[in-house]
């Protein structure tokens, strides 16, 4: 039986933190294999259409755009090879090692932590081990059931221990109401032992993506980093070869041993689907139900599979609902064509951007990217995927094609830098060297990446291991028809092949249902989770989808000033400032509309000279992102009480207008950033009111 119906939204993406490697100079450079035109392009859009592609994809396009390297004869391990089979009768027992939780734990949760050994190489030497972080939420029942649920999430592109504390209230808490709840760390991942650390792969590619790179080396310079990488993984001796879903699969199997559980409830999230996919087929006896959201099948391999046309057909959905609704049709007519003529003027002449990533140490990660047609489709992907972001998208591609495109790198950053802080590179390159370069031929993809895998020793998926899942294991199958990285067609095509499964499909939902429903579905798609675990094998309860209707377009202007302005005594410059009335602090001297967004007006006063005040806006402007260029003077204005200077600027593609002015022996600043759709507007009503109204009281 499986009942149809539909759900919601994507997740996170975490930043890099990037530098530069010095490259080999001995090796010989690796070959391009050939261009195919927008091949590269279909590539990214593939690393980004599930996130766990996106290093190898963006690595790939930036070691081959506008670059041609002399042919080599690269040797690529073969696509499919015979391998010893992963025994499910292993010659050893896994352990289980209670130890800290190194997180603060929800107060209402009673939580065990610590570590599971398990072989790194289940083919070699069992002896060498490797420790799973495990964290076990402790059901509240006094007769919880013996089946607990495991979290499967991502090989590697998330740590799960991390991410359940996040997920506690909506999906936790209702789950060990009956049941524990346990999340592990994938091998080479987050708190698991050893963590696959590389940072050379990461400064390597932060270089390329600010152009710091030479064109005739970048092959050398990703060859060091590989290189660097693989002579510190043999010190520390790491096998990265070992580092698969399959292996995953069976370190999954051995944390439910470990813990002294028979059977399981899988619950996977995107890429973790996939390893919950293989569990059910190499030991469906430990599996009483799995729950896949967003789901990645076992033979569709992300690499070969083009899924651009399906992100069109998604895109092209949005705009025959936007057609259709009388509101957003009169707001945003002919929104396809206004779509197209966007990507057209981005083609014809990229916007370079650039943006500061705030690190998690003391530093700060500057990136530099030019904006073009397929930068600004991707935002419009990225942005659909979430319900609330997609109510504002074709406000956003108005504002594109009218110039204003302060917000499309914003939009993008998630896919470019989600590795800082979040992804171990190493397990990530290991794992998807596997499971995904080499199961494809290499004509299909250029030989670079197939040689900087072989640099790895990274061996070829075993023969017959991304064939097709067929099960009957009771399976709940949650998509999102705006999904745009797992589209829902994977969840159909998984669904073909189960015996009993239950397939839910929201209509106006995205990536990763059961994180980030926000308030639209409200808890719908853990409800529904909790409801299929509760009883695998009746069809789960899914009432609160019902009167569910399509989110409503954002056909307001964004945010905008109003020149509706009310007095504002700055107590601690001694001023008199005009905002507008629905303003907000957002600090000593800042007036903001809503957090986040612009416009906002900055006032102060200090002791620096009018020329100290524009260098220092110039370099540190909004936390260091600066300016884009110099201010340039743009006139004096001379008022009852002051004499200004004026300045323009521009911050990420926003105007800045500043204005100067002496005051016995401190200088005062009036600084306004807006987007350029709004500047006439908050020019006129609210900067140079207080040019020309701004009161010093002393």
């Amino acid at each position: 039986m499986r009942p149809h119906t539909r759900s919601e939204k994507e997740l996170f993406e975490k930043n890099a933190n990037l530098q530069n490697s010095a490259p080999i100079q001995s090796r010989k450079p690796i070959a391009k294999k050939r261009q195919k035109g927008n091949a590269l392009q279909w590539w990214i859009l593939a690393g980004v259409g599930i996130v766990s592609f996106a290093c190898l994809s963006i690595i790939g396009y930036l070691l081959f755009q506008q670059t041609a390297f002399p042919p080599s004869a690269p040797t690529p391990l073969p696509v499919t090879a015979t391998l010893p089979a992963v025994t499910s009768t292993p010659a050893y027992a896994p352990i289980f090692e209670p130890g800290e939780c190194q997180f603060k734990k929800p107060e209402e949760a009673q939580v065990t932590c610590g570590y599971v050994k398990v072989p790194e190489d289940r083919n070699g030497n069992l002896g060498d081990t490797i420790q799973l972080a495990v964290a076990i939420y402790h059901s509240v029942s006094n007769s919880p059931k013996p089946d607990p649920t495991l979290f499967l999430y991502g090989t590697p592109d998330g740590q799960a221990i991390s991410l359940s504390l996040s997920i506690f209230d909506t999906v936790i808490a209702p789950i060990i109401e009956e049941r524990d709840f346990i999340a592990f760390d994938t091998r080479g991942t987050g708190r698991s032992i050893p963590a696959m650390v590389c940072d050379n792969i990461l400064t390597t590619f932060q270089s390329d993506l600010n152009g710091e790179l030479p064109v005739d080396q970048k092959a050398a310079y990703y060859q060091g980093a590989f290189a660097t990488c693989k002579s510190n993984f043999n010190l520390m001796g790491i096998t990265p070869s070992a580092y698969t879903s399959p292996n995953m699969a069976a370190d999954a199997r051995d944390v439910i041993r470990a813990l002294g559980y028979q059977q399981a409830n899988l619950y996977g999230v995107g890429y973790g689907t996939r390893i919950a996919q293989f569990v059910m087929r190499e030991y469906p006896e430990i599996v009483r139900s799995a729950a896949l959201d967003s789901v990645v099948p076992l033979d569709s391999q992300m690499l070969r599979v083009d899924i651009s046309g399906e992100q069109n057909r998604l895109i092209g959905q949005l705009f025959a609902e936007c057609a259709a609704d009388p509101a957003c049709s009169s707001a945003f007519p002919n929104l396809e064509g206004v779509y197209n003529e966007g990507i057209a003027i981005l083609d014809a002449q990229p916007y370079p951007a650039s943006a500061k990533i705030k690190s998690f140490d003391v530093f700060a990660t500057y990136y530099s990217h030019d904006l073009d047609g397929a930068v600004f489709r991707d935002a419009v992907l990225w942005n659909m995927n979430d319900a609330q972001t997609r109510s504002d998208v074709p406000n956003f591609i108005y504002r594109v094609y009218n110039g204003d495109f302060s917000n499309v790198f914003n939009g993008v950053l998630p896919q470019f830098f989600m590795f800082q802080g979040w992804v171990e590179v190493g397990a990530y390159v290991a794992t998807h060297c596997h499971d995904q370069v080499f199961a494809n031929p290499i004509e299909r993809l250029d030989a670079t990446i197939f040689e900087l895998c072989g640099m790895w020793d990274i061996a070829p998926p075993a023969e017959g291991e991304n064939e097709a899942l067929h099960s009957a294991i009771p399976t709940l199958i949650l998509a999102g028809r705006y999904d745009t990285r797992t589209p829902a067609i994977f969840a159909h095509q998984l669904a073909e092949r189960l015996t009993h499964e239950y397939l839910v499909e929201f209509p106006y939902g995205g990536y990763a249902l059961t994180f980030n429903y926000y308030s639209y579905y409200e808890n719908c798609p853990p409800i529904i989770l909790a409801s299929f675990l509760r009883e695998p094998n009746a069809p789960p309860d899914m009432a609160c989808m019902n009167g569910s209707n399509p989110i409503p377009f954002n056909v307001s202007q964004p945010p905008v000033s109003t020149s509706n302005l009310e007095p504002v005594m700055i107590q601690e410059y001694n001023l008199l400032a005009f905002v507008p009335s629905h303003w907000e602090s957002g600090g000593i001297g800042q007036f903001i509309h809503h957090p986040g967004w612009v416009p906002q007006i900055h006032i102060q006063r200090s002791q620096m000279s009018e020329a100290e005040w524009v260098e220092k806006l110039r370099a540190d402007f909004l936390d260091g992102q600066g300016f884009d260029q110099p201010a340039e003077k743009v006139g004096d204005r001379q008022t009852a009480h002051l004499a200004w200077t004026l300045y323009r600027a521009a911050s990420q593609g926003n105007p800045v207008d500043m204005a100067f002015a002496k005051h016995g022996s401190d200088t005062l600043m009036i600084l306004l950033i807006t987007q350029n759709s709004y500047h006439a507007h908050d020019y006129n009503q609210i900067f140079l009111p207080n040019v020309n109204e701004l009161v010093p009281l002393d």
